[in-house]
């Protein structure tokens, strides 16, 4: 049995410096998550997390991000919701978070989004508790996307070419779902003509 816990956050840059070895300090600001069923047809629980930060570390955080980041942040309002009491700590988030997938220990559960491997190493560096209860596997849908390519498709690039994208982790993830369920689509179609 799996559960497949689709997950974005959104922080302040890369987790390695350019070197892609050395790491960077990297902050969550928002993290939001669907946990759906084996076949991705079903939502057992949703939310989405603003990490909470004194006024003294949101002047910090502020400083760290470069320019392309902090704009990222401005024109979606994250900076905005940050300075709200829509906020949790971080401690909180990952108690409440792993109380959840405590409810799934029985099944294998697997990490799930785009390119979701950048949003398990922050997971892994900033919610332990939550971190512990996720198999090492994961499904990054990029990754499936890129398989259309080496068949000469450029189905997976048409796919991803029509996803709405504003750097906001609820709406990535609700695309991230409907990129995944188009491929289930074509595998369904493929497996059926073979049968």
């Amino acid at each position: 049995n799996m559960v497949f816990l689709f997950l974005d956050t959104e922080t302040t840059g890369l987790n390695y410096k350019e070197d892609n070895s050395t790491p960077r300090t990297n902050k969550m600001l928002q993290l939001a998550y669907k946990l759906c069923d084996e076949k991705v047809e079903k939502e057992i629980s949703s939310n989405n997390y603003y990490v909470k930060y004194s006024k003294e570390e949101l002047k910090e955080i502020k400083k760290s991000m470069n320019s392309f980041v902090k704009e990222m942040h401005e024109a979606t309002g994250l900076l905005d919701v940050l300075e709200t009491e829509k906020t949790k700590n971080i401690s909180t988030i990952d108690e409440e978070l792993s109380n959840l997938l405590e409810n799934y220990s029985e099944h294998k559960i697997i990490i799930a989004g785009n390119n979701i491997q950048f949003d398990y190493e922050v997971v892994r560096r900033n919610l332990p508790k939550t971190s512990s209860k996720l198999n090492y596997s994961i499904l990054d849908v990029s990754s499936v996307r890129k398989v259309f390519s080496t068949v000469g498709s450029d189905f997976g690039k048409k796919t991803k070419d029509e996803k709405l994208s504003n750097q906001d982790a609820l709406v990535d993830i609700d695309e991230c779902i409907k990129e995944l369920k188009k491929y289930q689509n074509i595998l369904r179609k493929g497996l059926e003509k073979n049968s």
